[in-house]
């Protein structure tokens, strides 16, 4: 079985390791504890009071997802936890790999002028899964 090493005041899961029951406590630095587990993907959980836990979904919520292609009509993104970095792709954004902002508001809007399917991902860091919205500017 895995060894998840966390960190002791944020639960985060730090890295996973496999040895010997008994050299499992080695592993660990100061202010790191582990827990054993097969969950697999460590991405999607942390440790709450000593017990693996599923991290909490991104409370960021979109108003539309269908906008006009006009560099006006524009989606309304709130609840981002603060602070996030966002992500934008799509048609005509260089570099491939995105735009990026930092939020540190709560809100994010934007609007294109190229007619295509957008990428915006919010990045809020530990405990939150990202979060990804599709957006079709028509």
């Amino acid at each position: 079985m895995k060894a998840y090493i966390y960190n002791t005041s944020t639960g985060q899961i730090l890295r996973t390791v496999s040895c010997p029951d008994d050299q499992i406590s080695y592993q660990c630095g100061t202010g790191e504890s582990y827990v054993e587990s097969d969950i697999g993907d460590d991405v999607a959980y942390y440790i709450l009071d000593g017990v693996v836990t599923e991290k909490p979904e991104n409370p960021s919520a979109i108003d539309i997802t269908i906008i006009l292609a006009d560099a006006t009509d524009h989606p309304h993104i709130t609840g981002i936890p603060n602070p996030s970095t966002v992500t934008l792709t799509g048609p005509g954004i260089y570099p491939e790999t995105g735009i990026y902002w930092t939020i540190e508001t709560g809100v994010f809007e934007f609007a294109v002028d190229t007619v295509g399917e957008y990428v915006l991902t919010i990045s809020s860091g530990f405990p939150y899964l990202d979060k990804t919205f599709t957006i079709t500017a028509e």
